[in-house]
């Protein structure tokens, strides 16, 4: 008995677990058969694609190489901008589009499958073609820069020459207008004809020149500059020639048919590859029905077994949990099937005792999740009332700092005074923040006779709000000094800034280390001497005279810093004394301008751009300066932020001043 319980057991177990072994591993072998055929059917597919996608690619890029050189003829020969900067869109993206073709080509010529489609030769010939219309274009390129436009190259030589002509009131305008009519009509219509008849124009000119009254020495240049220009002119007419643009001779027509046979040679590769390649597809796809047709009737057979056997029990099982998931774990019916005594049987029972415990601990987890729910949800109403307060707080603040610049513009002079003391003046006044710790004073010292004028520069410690506080500090100094105690001497206007500074800021505890104070650069212009006295505490003077600029440094000097007793300095101010004439720029500026991050490496300007900046545009009115100053600044700027406020105050001395 125990012996035939034991033979039956390993029966039952054999005749599940056997069976299913040995059909998966002929469903595995046959699975592993598609998948190597396949996998090499879309090897060969591949390599084949890859071929004709990379013709049909370089095709695609020669045609947008032959669109780049077409723009180049079209527009960049009378784009000024191209012979000024000898930088071309075109130029750039034909380059991008050669060095593209270029490793197509080699790419090409790596494939394995190239030796199936004949290509070889062709693929030459493209090559050799390709580099022939690179050495053309490039020959063209050249001639075209020589050639030039308008005031550059040959044509700019005959323009200086002609215009040279033109100043020379003893000229027959009407020969020289003849002349460059004669030139246009060339340069338009490409007619040897006129070539002739600029040159009977400047014969006759030739001779009016040198029969007429002029001394010789004009006479002589008058001669120079016209036999300057038909050189040139017969220059361009070869030049013209050799490049062939409108006539369609000399290297444009060579780089045209040598165009035409490249793209020749591309729809006759192409055609090749589309033929070959239909070739080796069909026979791939012959060979690939045959071994589909085989592998689906042993699939078939082998699926219709297993299914007989094994899935019958699983498959409605299967149903049975797909009803329990779709009512979401609800469902309470009876597995109806008697569960067998095999791995499908054992399945089913603790499927259903899976199903007792998942919806015991479903109507746990909902419990919580209601308790959890709630909770949640009071936080959310929590943090969104908070929010709101932040929010509504943030307003107040930058409501506040809004008012403050305000107030901040407001204590600034009135442009309206400022024109009627200094006429031709300049600001560049942009803070880092909403308000700024840099700012400027001017005043006459007077209502009426406005001999003396008082301008004063300031950068102090800091930017945004604490920059401000001290601006105000700074400037109810200056103001107490200027207009309450009428002060007229820079040394003793900042001894007194200093001393307010710090007795306003440091009193209470004289020995601490802070390091508040500011930058101040001071001058006094006496209008009836024509005098400057200018005192600066780490601020210069510039003065622009005749395209020159002069720097007059100020002293290594902080107003209202305040040292340990150990480390006190000695500290003394002292002025310069400065004669100005009638047309002098003069500048000051704080250090924001000069020491901010940009350019092309992103370091700080420096003071010595600065002043080059400001000799390189003191021919322009001063309005223009200042527009020049901060397109300059933004430029260097970039995308980097602002570190810093910028502060730049420049005016002009003018005759009146002596009146």
């Amino acid at each position: 008995m125990s012996n035939k319980l034991h033979l039956n057991e390993i029966l039952r177990i054999s005749s599940i677990r056997y069976r299913l072994f040995l059909s998966f591993l002929l469903i595995t072998s046959i699975a592993v058969l598609v998948v190597i055929l396949n996998s090499y059917n879309m090897i060969k597919k591949d390599q084949i694609q890859e071929v004709t996608e990379s013709l049909d690619n370089l095709n695609v890029l020669y045609l947008q190489y032959i669109r780049e050189n077409n723009g180049f003829f079209s527009y960049e020969i009378i784009n000024s901008d191209f012979y000024k900067t000898g930088k071309s869109q075109y130029l750039k993206k034909g380059d991008y589009y050669h060095n593209l073709i270029h490793n197509e080509l080699n790419k090409l010529n790596s494939f394995k499958m190239i030796s199936s489609f004949n290509l070889d030769s062709t693929l030459f010939q493209i090559n050799n073609k390709f580099e022939h219309g690179i050495y053309l274009y490039n020959e063209l390129i050249s001639l075209v820069r020589i050639r030039g436009f308008k005031d550059y190259g040959i044509e700019g030589i005959m323009r200086e020459n002609v215009h040279r002509l033109e100043k020379m009131p003893e000229i027959n305008q009407i020969s020289l207008l003849s002349l460059r009519r004669h030139e246009k009509d060339y340069i338009i219509r490409m007619d040897t004809n006129y070539v002739r008849k600029l040159k009977n124009v400047a014969a006759e000119m030739k001779k009016e020149i040198s029969n007429s009254h002029l001394n010789k020495q004009r006479s002589h240049d008058a001669l120079k500059y016209l036999n300057n220009y038909v050189n040139q002119f017969e220059m361009l007419v070869l030049v013209d020639y050799r490049i062939g643009l409108k006539k369609h001779i000399g290297l444009k027509e060579r780089l045209d048919i040598n165009e035409k046979e490249l793209s020749e040679l591309f729809v006759k590769a192409i055609l090749n590859a589309r033929i070959t390649q239909n070739e080796l597809l069909h026979r791939m796809q012959i060979l690939l029905i045959y071994i589909s047709v085989f592998i689906t009737i042993i699939g078939f057979f082998v699926s219709w077994w297993i299914s007989r056997q094994f899935t019958k029990p699983i498959v409605m099982l299967s149903s049975y949990i797909d009803r329990f998931v779709s009512t979401k774990f609800k469902n309470d019916e009876e597995f109806l099937i008697n569960p067998s005594e095999d791995e499908t049987g054992k399945l089913i029972v603790n499927f259903g005792i899976l199903k007792k415990e998942l919806l015991a601990h479903i109507n746990d987890l909902n419990q919580k999740v209601l308790e959890r729910t709630s909770e949640v949800s009071e936080q959310k109403s929590l943090i969104e009332r908070q929010n709101r307060v932040i929010g509504q707080q943030n307003k107040n603040v930058m409501a506040s700092i809004r008012y403050a610049r305000h107030i901040q513009e407001a204590i600034l002079p009135d442009v309206n005074y400022i024109s009627s003391i200094l006429p031709e003046y300049g600001i560049f006044y942009q803070p880092r923040d909403i308000v700024s710790g840099d700012f400027y004073f001017i005043d006459d010292f007077s209502d009426n006779k406005k001999d003396k004028v008082f301008i004063a520069v300031a950068d102090c410690t800091g930017h945004g709000v604490p920059g401000a506080f001290m601006s105000l500090i700074g400037h109810n100094a200056l103001h107490q000094a200027v207009k309450v105690k009428k002060m007229s001497d820079p040394v003793a206007i900042l001894q007194h800034l200093d001393k307010s500074i710090h007795s306003t800021l440091h009193e209470k505890n004289r020995y601490s280390k802070i390091n508040d104070g500011m930058d101040v650069g001071i001058c006094v212009w006496d209008r009836k001497t024509n005098y400057i006295e200018f005192s600066g505490s780490n601020t210069s003077l510039y003065i622009i005279r005749n395209n020159t600029l002069i720097e007059y440094p100020g002293q290594k000097y902080l107003i209202g810093h305040v040292f340990l007793e150990e480390n006190k300095p000695e500290r003394t101010l002292t002025k310069k004394r400065i004669q100005v004439l009638e047309g002098d720029i003069i500048c000051m500026s704080t250090d924001g301008y000069y020491d901010q991050f940009g350019g092309i490496d992103g370091g700080k300007m420096k003071r010595k751009i600065f002043k080059q900046l400001l000799e390189s545009i003191n021919t322009l009115s001063v309005e223009k300066q200042i527009i020049e100053i901060k397109k300059y600044f933004e430029s260097w700027k970039g995308d980097h932020e602002q570190i810093d406020d910028v502060l730049v105050l420049l005016f002009i001395v003018k005759a009146e001043a002596n009146n």
